[in-house]
């Protein structure tokens, strides 16, 4: 009976290790992702100019400078 103490235990060490590494490929893996997301965005407003892929994202309709300076003042500008 004591074998199971000790694979118990070992199997405690086991998971003591294995969420480490887990959560580091997570991050890498999340890292990459970001990284690639922001190289397609920079290659997009190459491509076509940020008031279309902005557009694209945000349905919002287009104001005046004066008009925007009004709402954000104001506090109503949503970002």
């Amino acid at each position: 009976m004591t074998n199971w103490k000790y694979i118990s235990e070992v199997l405690n060490v086991y998971f003591l290790l294995i969420p480490q590494w887990f959560l580091t490929i997570l991050q890498t893996c999340t890292k990459v992702k970001i990284s690639v997301q922001l190289i397609r965005l920079q290659y997009r407003t190459r491509q076509y100019g940020i008031r279309k892929v902005t557009n694209s994202r945000v349905r919002r309709p287009t104001m005046s400078s004066p008009m925007v300076a009004h709402y954000a003042l104001q506090g109503k500008l949503q970002k």
